[in-house]
């Protein structure tokens, strides 16, 4: 029997309820006739660089280290002081900066090479956000990290010469991205399978960077987002069919997935602006990236919607202070702390009045003193955030079903035949130890489970779901957990007092 081999296709930022068979019908149909799960359930902050990591190393954030899209690193100066996950330069620099690399566990290609396998990586996303798929590509022989957007920065050098031949260096990132995606599909057939299922390495990834782009610039629910939706699946469609016709019968397994879901912006609110009405000296990371100095900040904010306080005084009574003058906003929606280390199981975090962010698995020792999150409404999928992108535009970071609820689906000759719908809660740590499992590689004391459900018959997929609460003064939260084979997943969280607020009385 010909080995296993792993073919992921991923779709940024698609929400399970965007997948139709009037716009994606391609996929819509894949789901059908394969492994779909009802709760694939991205990790917390639902954000790119936050996720990926988890697919690349089997980890939730609690143990891969990076805790957000852009985070402050206050024992660094210069660059890597300020994490931008978008930016190669900043990438490097902080992998450079933390004793034990950027990720503080072995990544998906590490793992790989260390058994004579190998990953090669084809992303339409920013070169930052690529290389976090790989990092340390370049180290071996055969593997591949691409950005389509930008080539010239692929690795290893011989890869990255060979690219450069029929290629340009760069590919400018458009709304909707049609070109980008288009070359990163045909460099797949070019390249990857130039001869044939057996040339591929054992996991292979397109990363399709559509609809997040569109969804983000032009509007979640556009024409424009629409028709980067629909040629996301038109590329798909061209996969599909050769994996239909000789992929399947090489044992290429065929795995689509997205990383978070999506929320629609309804209002704005300004964190900054919040302390800085309450006498606090805050730089906020659009600061520090142009050069400001946060020696002298009472409070350095990154972040516009999922957002980390690193405090100076970070007294029980001060940072209780700041967490109380934030939940006092109506934009506000919920504030975390670190688990107090005595009560790690504690609903509560360190400092009153906040929830734990143990309880939603991204405490880490790179962790902020408190994360704050704009106000969401669970049931429409509506938002208050920064001024990053526009009203009606879609973000992600926060906890609202609708950005936390991902797409999982995928078929071939390690799993049962034929469609099934699962309900069991599953995790991108969980994808990843099954994928690893697929092909005979552990993953060292990772407590994610194997998909067993898509690999044997009979798999009881009951769960319990469980509301843990806490109030203190105006504010009321409550985060919703899935508990299943051993495991905690989080379906929601929000703020409790009612709906959103309207959008002309927010900051």
């Amino acid at each position: 029997m010909k080995p296993n081999k792993i073919l992921l296709v991923g779709f940024d930022g698609l929400r399970p309820c965007d997948i139709t068979h009037e716009v994606m019908p391609n996929l819509a149909r894949f789901r059908e006739e394969s492994h779909c799960w009802e709760n694939y359930l991205a990790s917390f902050p639902t954000e790119t660089y936050v996720n990926h990591p988890v697919i690349f190393s089997g980890f939730r954030p609690c143990r891969h280290g990076i805790i957000a899209n852009s985070f402050f690193n206050p024992n660094a100066g210069g660059r890597a002081a300020i994490f931008s996950g978008w930016d190669l330069e900043s990438v490097t620099a902080q992998d450079a900066a933390q004793p034990e690399g950027l990720y503080a566990v072995k990544d998906m290609g590490e793992l790989l090479a260390a058994h004579g396998r190998r990953l090669r990586i084809l992303c339409s996303n920013s070169v930052g956000s690529t290389r976090l798929q790989h990092m340390h590509a370049a180290r071996y022989e055969g593997h591949l990290n691409a950005c389509i957007h930008q080539l010239e920065a692929a690795e290893p050098a011989v890869e990255r010469e060979r690219l450069l031949k029929d290629h340009p260096g760069r590919i400018p990132l458009v709304f909707p991205d049609f070109d980008a995606q288009k070359t990163m599909v045909d460099l797949f057939f070019d390249h990857e399978l130039r001869e044939g299922a057996g040339s591929l390495a054992d996991v292979t990834v397109l990363w399709i960077g559509e609809p997040d782009h569109s969804s983000h610039e032009l509007g979640l629910k556009s024409e424009a987002t629409e028709s980067a939706r629909a040629h996301a699946d038109g590329l798909f469609g061209r996969v599909l069919q050769w994996w239909r016709s000789e992929g399947r019968r090489s044992n290429v397994q065929l795995v689509t997935l997205s990383d978070h879901g999506h929320a629609e912006i309804a209002g704005f609110v300004d964190y900054a602006e919040i302390l800085r009405s309450a006498g606090l000296n805050v730089v906020t990371g659009a600061e520090l990236r142009r050069g400001a100095a946060a020696e002298a900040a009472d409070v350095v904010i990154v972040g516009d919607y999922a957002a980390g306080l690193w405090v100076k005084d970070k007294s029980t009574e001060n940072l209780a202070r700041i967490a109380r003058t934030l939940a006092a906003d109506p934009g506000v929606g919920l504030v975390f702390s670190q688990p107090d280390p005595a009560h790690r199981d504690a609903v509560a975090g360190r400092v009153p009045g906040t929830l734990s962010e143990a309880l939603v698995f991204s405490d880490s020792v790179r962790g902020p003193d408190l994360r704050v999150v704009g106000r969401g409404d669970n049931a429409s999928g509506r938002i208050i955030c920064g001024r990053d992108y526009n009203i009606g535009c879609g973000n992600h970071g926060g906890l609202t079903p609708h950005e936390v609820h991902a797409h999982l689906a995928l078929a071939g000759s390690a799993f049962v035949e034929g469609g099934r719908r699962h309900k069991a809660p599953a995790g991108h740590d969980d994808l990843a130890k099954t994928l690893l499992a697929i092909l005979g590689i552990a993953l060292p004391a990772s407590p994610a489970r194997e998909l067993e459900e898509a690999m044997n018959e009979g798999i009881d997929e009951d769960y319990g779901v469980f509301t843990l609460r806490l109030s203190q003064g105006r504010l009321a939260m409550s985060v919703e957990q899935a508990h299943y084979a051993g495991r905690r997943y989080v379906l929601s969280a929000q703020r409790e007092d009612g709906s959103l607020p309207a959008a002309a009385t927010l900051r």
